[in-house]
């Protein structure tokens, strides 16, 4: 399964400045995302998935999404999504 990145579905240039930033950049711990740097790039339906993910920057692993692979997130928000 391959899965593209948010930056290769924006809908909007993303400017130069900000094409370099990692998912730890754009999260704030205790918080979430932040939403003013991503929103206006981004669909729709990214923003749902964004919203169902939550970074897990306690641990110090760079960039580990806290439910595990997103092969695996996916895969749980599907059988979410028939219940």
């Amino acid at each position: 399964m391959v899965i593209a990145s948010v930056s290769e579905r924006a809908v909007l240039e993303i400017p130069n400045t900000d094409k370099e930033l990692r998912a730890h950049n754009l999260w704030v711990d205790g918080m979430g995302w932040r939403l003013d740097r991503i929103l206006p790039y981004v669909s729709h339906n990214t923003q749902l998935e964004l919203a169902s993910i939550a970074l897990d920057n306690v641990t110090g692993v760079r960039d580990r999404l806290s439910w595990g692979t997103l092969p695996m997130v996916l895969l749980r928000l599907r059988r979410l999504m028939r219940c």
